[in-house]
């Protein structure tokens, strides 16, 4: 039967003309003609670009069966600075300026998973050749704007296509390097672009011998390397005094540095609330730097250091409120961590200005003794600094996640939260009870669904701005919803599904369904969805699983202030294999291929074809295979040193049918490498990659590109981290088995090893 349902068309803040769509959904596709998705092209549509538009001097363009510009057709003319084969020397180029440059390349084209950022402003490009077998590091250091730097091995690659290594990590003014190897068999000349995300400026370009820990010099990441240290001292760093010495890993040891405490003794905690006002980190010290896995970011700015001693078992929440500056919150067990080795506790989730909130727990059978870094993450200010209670539900305050608490309800009433009356009450869970509060419901009734409803130019500014889904219905859509909205009723049938979508313009959509017009916190949110960036387009579907009809009401709401909208409602049909299309996990159906091809694949020809579960069938593809035959392992330890992932091949994704294997889908470049075992023999592989999210699986048939065969794999380290496994030959007869040294994405210079298992 049919439900009618109430769309708000909200927005995160502030109002603006839309467009409210209702409609039959019809996924993108690649091959229907028309442009759609992510897609650069489709067939004879070229979005009115041209090989002009595109930096080429003339020629014809065209467009692949993958929907990207074909510009095999066009013709270039190199301007590339041509800085001649490397020798050993470095190479440095001074005072560079990009804004003399071109504005031809960017690396967001099909090189995406190049630098994984657009490099849409100004360039400047560099011919080097490298011998076979050599590296080099390259590094490009700019003034006062956001580099972007990356290599491919053809001076007319505009976007990127054959990019080798590439890189976009620095924040705005830092330097960013790489380093690029010839792994082939010739001298391979390579095109060096130096480009930014946007805009343009003076840079300085060194090329030089790759950057490593252990060559008695400070590059690339190292803090010091050997008796190198940077002109740091102890006294410089904080201490007291002391010697500096250098680890063999190129970081700081300052074992041999001396330093005295100055954190604030705020004693052992009693019960009773500690507050400190007007503290200023400002009149603090610049020592410690809690890093990344405390408090996930880099707090380099000004601080101040408090002792405080806990019981066995005590807990405590501690508060830091800062004025006009970004807080960052961290508790270690050493008064001299400043880089947050031992830290225990750590916090940085807040705006600018915001409070920052932690609860320190001693889970020990002794007091400890506990260091709390008031820390900022750059500059200092004022701030309030408050040890007390951990914040908990039914203790008769608002503290933590609590809307209220008991009859403390936070200064709210009915009328502040848009009702127009009544009287607010408190659950048990400390969540808002608004049953008690009046409300007048003002959605716009889109009556029974029929068919397809499509509304245009809608305007959330015109709005209310009282729902909100980050309040009871926070797992509604994960975030805040306060900007404004507008509210849609929609009637469904018993059994009916439609999918939802809300198209903004310029302004960051939020979109949810809740079975009350008077819900404004999203208690009774049925689905809701805020995952695209700003002005993407939110979808959702929604059932009546009631055996009856049932309204609903549609909040096009805003994650902050508010625009015009496109509001669009049609029939959902479920995804299922076999019904000749690909949809919902297909990756084909039947006759539809969704335009793939073995060749699209990496294969050399044949006839791709699917199976009866919906997965590519690439039995009839031509391979030949690549790997790098390590020969049979016997006993030695085989290191493969500065290999680049870069400059093989992006065919391999063990997310497709092997799945199972690495528990991912690694869909960026990798090398591989086939290793034979005898009978009972088992290995173990460690990858180390240098700067990308690696990915480590073997297989059994080198041409089993989506992991079917899988044996071993592994994808568990974190960026930048080692993965490794261990690879047993269980069977009777020797074993050739191919080793794919994989990425998350991207691509880059990592270490091989192959040796016997530990024990």
């Amino acid at each position: 039967m049919a439900m009618t349902y109430y769309i708000v068309a909200d927005g995160f803040s502030g109002c603006g003309e839309f467009t409210l769509t209702v409609s039959v959904y019809k996924p993108p596709r690649c091959g229907n003609g028309k442009i759609d998705g992510y897609e650069q092209c489709d067939g004879a549509d070229l979005n009115e670009q041209t090989c002009q538009k595109l930096g080429y001097d003339s020629g014809t363009l065209s467009c692949t069966n993958g929907c990207r510009f074909d510009t095999s057709g066009c013709v270039f003319t190199c301007k590339a600075h041509d800085l001649g084969t490397y020798t050993g020397a470095d190479i440095t180029l001074e005072a560079e300026n990009s804004c003399s440059g071109t504005k031809l390349y960017n690396a967001g084209g099909a090189g995406w998973n190049c630098t994984r950022e657009y490099s849409e402003g100004y360039e400047k490009v560099y011919i080097l050749t490298l011998e076979a077998g050599e590296s080099v590091g390259v590094s490009m250091s700019p003034v006062r704007f956001d580099a972007s730097l990356w290599v491919t091995t053809s001076c007319d690659d505009l976007v990127g296509a054959q990019c080798v290594a590439g890189v976009e990590r620095a924040s705005f003014g830092g330097r960013e390097e790489l380093v690029l190897k010839n792994d082939g068999d010739e001298s391979q000349t390579y095109y060096i672009i130096a480009d930014s995300r946007y805009s343009c400026g003076e840079f300085t370009l060194t090329v030089s011998e790759p950057s490593r820990c252990g060559n008695g010099k400070i590059d690339g990441y190292d803090q010091c390397d050997g008796a190198d240290l940077g002109e740091q001292t102890c006294e410089k760093l904080g201490y007291d005094g002391g010697t500096l010495s250098c680890t063999e890993g190129c970081t700081f040891d300052t074992s041999g540095c001396v330093f005295t405490c100055k954190a604030h003794d705020l004693g052992t905690y009693t019960g009773a609330d500690i507050t400190l006002e007007a503290e200023n980190s400002c009149s603090g010290t610049k020592l410690y730097n809690a890093g990344w896995s405390c408090v996930y970011s880099g707090p380099d700015g000004y601080e101040k250091v408090y002792s405080l001693t806990l019981e066995a078992g005590a807990s405590v929440g501690v508060s830091m409120s800062p004025v006009r500056f970004d807080a960052s919150l961290w508790v270690t067990t050493s008064c001299d961590d400043f880089v947050g080795a031992q830290c225990v506790a750590g916090v940085n989730e807040a705006m600018f200005g915001g409070r920052e909130e932690l609860v320190l727990a001693n889970d020990g059978v002794e007091s400890q003794t506990y260091y709390i870094i008031a820390d900022s993450h750059y500059s200092c200010g004022e701030f309030t600094l408050t040890v007390s209670e951990p914040p908990r539900c039914g203790n008769g305050k608002v503290d933590g996640p609590d809307m209220c608490d008991g009859a403390d309800l936070g200064e709210q009433t009915c009328e502040k939260l848009g009702y127009g009356g009544g009287t607010l009450g408190c659950t048990d869970d400390c969540r808002f009870d608004t049953s008690g509060c009046d409300s007048t419901c003002d959605a716009y009734d889109l009556g029974m669904f029929t068919d397809t409803i499509t509304l245009e130019a809608e305007n959330s500014c015109s709005g209310t701005k009282i729902y909100n889904a980050g309040g009871v219905g926070w797992n509604c859509t994960g975030r805040h919803s306060k900007g404004y909205e507008n509210v849609y009723s929609l009637t469904l049938a018993a059994g009916q599904s439609v999918v939802i979508s809300m198209s903004p313009v310029r302004f960051d959509a939020s979109l949810w369904v809740t079975t009350s017009c008077d819900d404004i916190v999203g208690a009774q949110c049925v689905a809701g969805v805020d995952r695209a960036m700003f002005s993407g387009r939110e979808e959702l579907v929604l059932t009546n699983y009631w055996t009856e009809p049932r309204t609903y009401y549609i909040i096009a709401d805003a994650f902050k202030d508010c625009g015009a909208f496109s509001l669009t409602i049609f029939q959902y049909e479920p995804p299922r294999c076999g019904n000749g299309k690909i949809d919902g996990n297909d990756q084909c159906d039947g006759a539809d291929l969704g335009y793939q091809t073995c060749d699209e694949f990496g294969y050399e020809g044949g006839t791709l074809g699917c199976t009866e579960d919906c997965r590519f069938d690439t039995s009839d593809c031509l391979f030949t295979c690549k790997a790098h035959d390590l020969g049979t392992y016997t006993g030695a330890d085989i290191t493969l040193e500065a290999e680049n992932s870069c400059n093989g091949t992006k065919i391999y994704n063990a997310g497709g049918a092997g799945w199972t294997c690495v528990h991912s889908g690694p869909d960026g470049y990798e090398k591989v490498y086939s290793l034979t075992l005898e009978a009972g023999e088992s290995v173990a592989i460690s990858m180390s990659p240098k700067q990308f999210d690696a990915s480590l699986w073997v297989t059994t048939s080198c041409d089993d590109i989506f992991g079917s065969m899988c044996v071993a794999g592994v994808d568990t380290a974190v960026f930048g981290d080692r993965e490794e496994l261990v690879l047993a030959n269980d069977g009777d007869e020797f074993q050739t088995y191919y080793i794919i040294a994989d990425s998350l994405y991207g691509c880059g210079i990592f270490d091989l090893t192959i040796s016997r298992p530990g024990p």
